[in-house]
């Protein structure tokens, strides 16, 4: 009762502006919800409803589960279903309000872990009744990392624009972002968008202000996504196999000559590339577990061994590991070594008159002015990897 009395004078004082209700914060981890699914239900039948009717503008919805296909902990695996499923399916039973259905992203695979999620979201919604009008998907968390909570992932920047084209890509119906400052001890690796304490903006703050500035501003946008392969002659399944993307995007300002101007590559790490292309050959994580150790690190590492000797744990396998060894090889030397050069070329009558722009996260310089050359209509430019390039081009 005070919360909802509180954000109503919040939301008068704001003009109307709309306030969402959240049902817990990821109650799948057993650190935030050590009760039953059950439980958990039984709690939201007595608390939205209760704040709905005493704050009747406002929205109510959850679970904000840290991952798309979360579970309540205590009931681990014998769920037939995620929460946020169990918990649709929960209000349409029991005729509850339930204005949204949320979830947290702390991932660098945007094309599983988030589209997919939104597609199986509004599938289930669909199946018990529910339009995305009635209950739309919202992300109200997200950072792309990658190892534990704060690991370092160097290529943040080109992970959170591939994040930021995968809202346009589902058509997501709103967003909730990262913290503005870091709040950790550790430098670059935690959480914000700026730096902690010296207050630096990191590269993935000039991504979100570049996307930030294109969706209030731009007269259109137009993105693409390139395929990165390592060629496998001697595989018969996988010839030509994925080890990355290049994007590219185009958002025409209010001035009709000159458009913000976006290109990053996205590679796959050495090891993610190999350990995929044995999956993609027929081999089974079952198979690799049972040979290499079940805990993750330890089969990883005695995997890596195994792929670098090109030694199987079953001749089977022999083929398969000899190749996956190219592929490890050439996704280790793109990683360290490549420096992708591109051309691009504007039709004929379109002469680029000015370019400039910010490289990100080169070299481990947060922004640096990037080396862009205008040549008639061609635009020459570079990129490591892990670099992002934010432009502005002219004709």
């Amino acid at each position: 009762q005070i919360t909802a009395n509180f954000f109503k004078s919040v939301e008068a004082s704001a003009g109307g502006t709309k306030i969402y209700y959240q049902f817990w914060n990821e109650p799948d981890l057993a650190c935030n919800w050590q009760e039953s699914t059950a439980a958990f239900l039984q709690l939201y039948s007595k608390t939205m409803p209760y704040l709905k009717t005493l704050h009747t503008t406002s929205k109510v919805g959850g679970a904000e589960t840290e991952s798309w296909a979360g579970k309540v902990a205590f009931d681990g695996q014998s769920r037939p279903q995620n929460l946020n499923f169990d918990l649709i399916q929960f209000v349409k039973e029991q005729s509850l309000p339930m204005d949204f259905v949320s979830f947290h992203y702390f991932s660098t695979d945007y094309e599983n872990d988030f589209i997919n999620a939104v597609t199986q979201y509004r599938i289930f919604k669909q199946g018990q009744g529910f339009t995305e009008a009635q209950m739309p998907v919202m992300l109200t968390e997200w950072l792309p990392q990658v190892g534990n909570p704060n690991g370092y992932n160097s290529n943040q920047a080109a992970d959170a624009a591939n994040l930021f084209l995968a809202f346009d890509q589902a058509n997501l119906w709103g967003q909730g972002g990262v913290p503005f400052q870091d709040y950790g001890t550790q430098a670059y690796d935690q959480w914000g968008t700026i730096s902690y304490p010296d207050a630096i903006p990191k590269p993935i703050f000039y991504v979100y202000q570049f996307f930030d500035a294109i969706s209030r501003s731009s007269k259109g946008i137009n993105y693409s996504t390139e395929s990165i392969y390592v060629d496998v002659p001697n595989s018969t399944l996988q010839s030509k196999f994925k080890v990355g993307e290049r994007k590219r995007i185009f958002a025409q300002l209010q001035m009709n000559t000159c458009f913000k101007f976006g290109s990053w590559n996205r590679l796959a790490s050495a090891q993610d590339a190999a350990l995929a292309f044995l999956l993609g050959e027929g081999v089974t994580l079952a198979d690799l577990q049972s040979a290499y150790g079940k805990d993750p690190t330890t089969m990883i590492s005695n995997l890596l061994a195994a792929i670098k000797a090109s030694h199987p744990f079953d001749l089977r396998w022999t083929t398969a590991f000899a190749n996956a060894n190219i592929v490890y090889v050439a996704a280790d030397d793109m990683n360290t070594n490549k420096e992708f050069s591109y051309d691009l070329s504007f039709s004929d009558f379109m002469k680029v008159s000015a370019a400039s722009g910010q490289s990100l996260g080169r070299k481990g310089i947060y922004t640096q002015s990037a080396q862009l050359i205008a040549n008639g209509n061609h635009l020459l430019y570079s990129l490591l990897p892990q670099e992002v390039l934010l432009a502005q081009i002219c004709f």
